[in-house]
């Protein structure tokens, strides 16, 4: 049984997962000087780089619902979750332009599973009165994380470089993960 206390935090804990997963797409721009200097990356090139990640993502998205479906809600957090983590510190690790092609392609079809999983997550942690204010919630929450990212990203690469910036998003998924294991025992 889960009481709404543990309801709630399972909710959030998916929510700051989701932040940082949405991490990556501002961080490219936001670092954008910094791993051009490193790359010789043009504006076109930062351009690829979405493109790549937009096509990954919405070809992922034909799969992802049906994935969720199949895994259930706990399975989908961990498949989800840690490999869109791994695909966001793969960026990090990148010492040629192609590694972070790669890494992109990566991301954008890791990161296609935060919205069925969310969905799946309401549906199952929430009853039907309650899942229209749960996703309002969730919604405010990923927006605000967006927002703050053009002021924490830049803070991060002073301190840990832009390959420490992108390796922190996905340390950050991997440290969501296990607190929402922790708490989302008998959650399937």
């Amino acid at each position: 049984f889960l009481t709404p206390r543990r309801r709630w935090a399972l909710f959030a804990i998916l929510c700051v997962a989701g932040i940082f997963n949405a991490m990556d797409r501002p961080i490219i721009a936001i670092l954008k000087p910094d791993m051009s200097a490193d790359f010789g990356w043009t504006d076109e090139d930062f351009g690829n780089l979405a493109f790549y990640t937009q096509i990954s993502a919405a070809v992922a998205f034909l799969i992802t619902g049906w994935l969720v479906d199949r895994l259930g809600v706990r399975k989908s957090m961990i498949t989800g979750v840690a490999a869109w983590s791994f695909a966001a510190m793969a960026h990090g690790w990148a010492v040629a332009a192609w590694h972070v092609v790669v890494a992109r392609i990566g991301l954008g079809a890791t990161e296609a599973v935060q919205t069925p999983l969310t969905i799946k997550t309401v549906t199952a942690l929430y009853p039907p009165d309650k899942r229209s204010f749960a996703f309002g919630v969730g919604t405010a929450i990923a927006g605000l994380g967006t927002i703050s990212m053009p002021f924490f990203i830049p803070w991060l690469a002073g301190w840990a470089g832009w390959r420490g910036a992108l390796i922190f998003g996905g340390l950050g998924g991997f440290i969501s993960l296990a607190i929402w294991l922790m708490l989302a025992r008998g959650v399937h």
